[in-house]
C-alpha cells in the first residue's frame, strides 16, 4: 500500500497513511459488495433456471426495475428503507447482509494475501513474492467463498443446488491452477518442470478434487443436517471436492475434520435454545474462510514426528487417517444430534422416515 497516498493534498486533515488505508477498505469493501449483489441474483435465479443476465433486477412484487442509485452494495437498501421504491413491499434485509459478508470476506482475503503480501498463505521461502500471483490467489480463493457461500444460501431456501453449478464452480477451481500452480501454495508432490506446469496443474487439481470428494463422502452422516438427505449428500461431497480443487487435499481433509467436530457442538447449542437451525448449511463456507485466513498459523502448528500434517511433506498415513477419523467423528456427532433431538439414532431406523421430496 503505497504510504505516499494523497501526501501532496495539504487539505486533508488526515495523515497520509491513514486516509489511504481508509479508502482502499472502502473500495475493497464496496467492490466485494457488489459482487455479493451479484450472488443475489444467482441465489435467486439458478435453481429457479432463470437466465442471470436478463432481464434487469426487479421487485419481485411489481416487477419495476431497480434504479442504478437504488442498486448500490449495502446503501441503496438503506436509502430504501428496505422497501421497494414502486410498491413499498418489503425487502428481505438478507440482500444487503450477503452484500455486506461478500464485502467482508472480499477485504480481508485481500488485505491478507495482496496488501501484505502472502502474510496468510504458507508460501515456501525458497519461492519470491515478487513473482508470486498474490492479486489473483485473493481473486481464486474468493470465488471459493462466494461459491460455497451461494450454495448455502440455495439449500437454505430449500432449492436443490443444480448440478451445473457445482461444474462451473470446480471448472474455476481447475482451469487457473492449470496455468499457475503456485496458486495452490501447497502442492501434493514438489514442482517439476521436466513434467510441464500444465501437467503438473492439472494432476495437483485432480488429486485435490479426488481426495476432497472422498473426504465429503466419508462426512455424509452430518452432511444432511438442516438439509434433504439426497441434496445434503450431494453438496456436502461438491463442496469438499471444490475445496481440494482451489486448494488441495490437506486443506479438503482439514475443513472436513473442523466441520465434524463442529457437528458435535450444534446439538447441545441448539438445545440450550440458540438460534443454530439452518445457518449450520452455512459451514462450509465459514470454515473455508477461516482456514484460508488461518492457513499459514495452520501449517505451522500441525507438526507431528517433525512434518506438519497440513503441509507439503504430510506423513503418508495422514490422508487415510483423516478418512477415517472424519467418518467417525461425523457418525458419532450424527447419532449424539438425534439422541438430544429425540430422531432416531440408527441407520435403519432414519431410513424409514418419511423424507420431504427432492
Amino acid at each position: 500500500m503505497p504510504t505516499t497516498l494523497f501526501a501532496d493534498i495539504a487539505l486533508f486533515p488526515y495523515e497520509p497513511p491513514l486516509l489511504a488505508a481508509v479508502v482502499l477498505l472502502v473500495f475493497l469493501m464496496f467492490l466485494g459488495g457488489a459482487i455479493g449483489s451479484f450472488l443475489n441474483v444467482v441465489i435467486y435465479r439458478v435453481p429457479a433456471g432463470l437466465s442471470i443476465v436478463k432481464p434487469r433486477s426487479r421487485c419481485p412484487r411489481c416487477f419495476t426495475p431497480i434504479l442504478a442509485r437504488d442498486n448500490l452494495p449495502m446503501i441503496g437498501w438503506l436509502l430504501l428503507r428496505g422497501r421497494c421504491r414502486a410498491c413499498r413491499a418489503p425487502i428481505s434485509a438478507r440482500y444487503p447482509l450477503v452484500e455486506l459478508a461478500a464485502g467482508a470476506a472480499f477485504t480481508l482475503l485481500c488485505v491478507g494475501e495482496a496488501v501484505f503480501p502472502g502474510a496468510i498463505l504458507p508460501i515456501p521461502r525458497s519461492v519470491a513474492l515478487g513473482g508470486y500471483p498474490l492479486f489473483g490467489s485473493t481473486v481464486y480463493h474468493f470465488a471459493l467463498v462466494c461459491g460455497l457461500g451461494a450454495a448455502a444460501l440455495m439449500a437454505h431456501d430449500r432449492a436443490v443446488v443444480p448440478v451445473g453449478f457445482w461444474r462451473i464452480v470446480m471448472l474455476i477451481g481447475l482451469g487457473p491452477g492449470l496455468l499457475w500452480p503456485d496458486l495452490r501454495p501447497i502442492a501434493f508432490a514438489p514442482l517439476d518442470d521436466g513434467y510441464g506446469r500444465l501437467v503438473y496443474g492439472l494432476a495437483d487439481g485432480c488429486v485435490g478434487t479426488l481426495y476432497g470428494a472422498l473426504v465429503g463422502i466419508a462426512s455424509w452422516p452430518v452432511s444432511t443436517i438442516a438439509a434433504r438427505a439426497r441434496s445434503g449428500h450431494v453438496n456436502g461431497m461438491a463442496a469438499l471436492a471444490c475445496v481440494g480443487a482451489f486448494l488441495g487435499w490437506q486443506a479438503a481433509a482439514g475443513i472436513a475434520l473442523a466441520a465434524a467436530v463442529a457437528a458435535w457442538l450444534r446439538a447441545p447449542l441448539q438445545r440450550a435454545g440458540l438460534p443454530v437451525g439452518r445457518t449450520w448449511l452455512a459451514l462450509p463456507a465459514v470454515l473455508t474462510l477461516a482456514w484460508i485466513l488461518l492457513w499459514r498459523p495452520i501449517v505451522g502448528l500441525s507438526y507431528v514426528g517433525g512434518s506438519s500434517l497440513f503441509g507439503a511433506k504430510s506423513p503418508s498415513w495422514f490422508p487415510v487417517a483423516a478418512l477415517v477419523g472424519t467418518f467417525g467423528l461425523s457418525l458419532s456427532a450424527r447419532m449424539l444430534a438425534g439422541r438430544l433431538s429425540g430422531e432416531p439414532t440408527s441407520f435403519a431406523a432414519r431410513s424409514q422416515r418419511r423424507l420431504p421430496a427432492e
